[in-house]
């Protein structure tokens, strides 16, 4: 538990703060049927925007002997995933299809990390699965709970 609250810490306060936020208005819209979708998709643009083009800044480097490169592409599969997010808020017809390649793209990015447990820091991974596991639940709920 001592490393996942690390990896936590590590993530960058605003990033944080849209993270939370996103995921309250998504849960407050699809489960409490309250009418937020304005806030869902200013805190999801703005956690978009913090994903790709500035994934480099919030993400950070693997490792000290690593470029940003790993980060920029992980923060467009985020990206993508939060995208879906917005299209599945908007009550969009059909956003189950592009969340499903969001989940292809986001389980191929869990696999990567699984496979660089030895040669990445652990912090980094652990903080990579808190962003993918926000993301992910967010668009589960989305999923199961628009469809009443």
């Amino acid at each position: 538990m001592n490393p996942i609250l690390n990896a936590f810490r590590k993530i960058k306060t605003l990033e944080k703060v849209f993270l939370c936020l996103t995921l309250l208005t998504v849960i407050l819209k699809f489960i409490f049927r309250y009418t937020v979708t304005t806030e869902i998709l200013m805190s999801s643009l703005i956690l978009g925007v913090l994903y790709f083009p500035l994934g480099f800044l919030y993400i950070g480097k693997p490792s000290v002997n690593r470029s940003y490169i790993v980060s920029i592409i992980y923060g467009f599969c985020y990206a993508i995933g939060v995208v879906t997010l917005i299209y599945g808020a908007a009550g969009i017809e059909g956003f189950d299809v592009p969340l499903y390649v969001a989940f292809f793209f986001l389980s191929l990015v869990v696999v990567f990390l699984l496979f660089k447990l030895k040669s990445f820091d652990k912090e980094y991974i652990y903080t990579q699965f808190i962003r993918i596991g926000f993301i992910i639940l967010g668009n589960l709920i989305i999923l199961i709970f628009s469809k009443r």
